[in-house]
């Protein structure tokens, strides 16, 4: 399931803010469409299933926290905005990736590049 997700590359110290938020961006839509599913994002929202419930949240926190130590490293190198909000600049990225799901039905291939030019300006520093 997500366990591969949970042993994703990170990117290279050198890469560059807009290099790391394509990265952030494309893990978060993997761990989704190759993840938890949204069979799975419903679960943790309806919450039917205590034991699958906590199963899904402790894969998306180990996942998280991957992308979020990522993203810390290079706000420590100036790369990345130091004062920016990890937690809340993730939980947008996933937020708006659910969001074009459910207003469209899909999410268009050239969703990454729409929203990664959207966001680089809060993330780059």
């Amino acid at each position: 399931m997500m366990e591969p997700l949970t042993r994703s590359a990170p990117p290279e110290p050198e890469a560059t803010a807009e290099e790391l938020l394509r990265w952030v961006v494309e893990q978060s839509r993997l761990s989704v469409d190759e993840g938890i599913g949204l069979g799975g994002l419903a679960a943790l929202v309806t919450e039917q299933e205590p034991w699958f419930t906590e199963l899904m949240r402790s894969l998306l926190m180990r996942h998280r926290q991957m992308l979020a130590e990522a993203i810390r490293r290079h706000c420590d190198d100036g790369t990345v905005c130091a004062d920016l909000d990890v937690e809340t600049f993730l939980a947008c990225v996933v937020g708006a990736y659910f969001a074009e799901q459910a207003r469209r039905g899909e999410v268009d291939e050239d969703w990454p590049a729409r929203i990664t030019r959207t966001l680089l300006p809060t993330f780059a520093a």
